[in-house]
């Protein structure tokens, strides 16, 4: 039996002595690797199946990448099935690399901890860029300032936020949908800007050699004020 298998399944299969001398029932095929006898649910399971295949620095990342809201010390290593002294430790780590940022609690003299924005935004820049390419991206750009441009003007503001102030009558669905528009033509324009940048690498063009008008296009401007 070879171990190559094709989209539609395996060419060869195996022979009568490769199978096991006693049939395999469903029962017998256990897909966690740690013993579900010790756990009442699937959550504490699958947790402790995550613990036991990853790191606490790994956990931790984990869990801090998504952090858009200050976060203790204390509840991330709640969230990464650590203890607090090790998760102190990793996000020390986080801060010192730019992955995080920490700052002081408005409530308390805790110190409290977040993604990073500018880690953030590249990485998400780096995803969209994966994704598609700078010809469709400078496209969809251009679609997102227009559709900024009709919010403001439909809702005579020039933010959502605004808009909430000003009491004008805006659906939640709408505002959500300006709110995301305006997060995503930031990253696009991060996304732009970085393609922009290995382009004049791969160029090797030296930027003093470069027009004002060839500069202006490198960086380009968000409309989402």
């Amino acid at each position: 039996m070879t171990d190559e298998t094709s989209p539609n399944g395996p060419d060869e299969f195996p022979s009568e002595g490769e199978l096991p001398d006693d049939p395999v029932a469903v029962d017998d095929i256990d897909p966690f690797s740690v013993d579900d006898d010790d756990f009442e649910n699937i959550d504490d399971i699958a947790a402790a199946e995550w613990k036991a295949q990853t790191s606490p620095s790994d956990r931790v990342r984990s869990v801090m990448r998504t952090a858009y809201e200050p976060m203790a010390a204390a509840t991330v290593a709640e969230h990464s099935l650590t203890s607090e002294q090790t998760a102190r430790e990793q996000l020390r780590s986080l801060v010192e690399r730019g992955y995080v940022t920490e700052t002081a609690s408005p409530d308390s003299k805790a110190t409290v901890y977040r993604r990073a924005t500018d880690s953030l935004a590249l990485e998400q820049a780096r995803r969209i860029l994966d994704e598609t390419d700078a010809d469709t991206l400078s496209t969809r750009v251009v679609e997102m300032r227009e559709q900024l441009r009709e919010y403001s003007e439909q809702f005579n503001a020039n933010s959502p936020d605004a808009a909430v102030r000003a009491d004008a009558e805006i659906n939640s669905e709408t505002l959500l949908e300006w709110r995301t528009t305006r997060r995503n033509l930031v990253f696009a324009n991060v996304a732009l800007s970085i393609a922009n940048a290995e382009r004049i690498v791969e160029r090797d063009t030296s930027i003093n050699e470069m027009s004002d008008e060839e500069i202006e296009e490198l960086h380009p401007t968000s409309d989402g004020k």
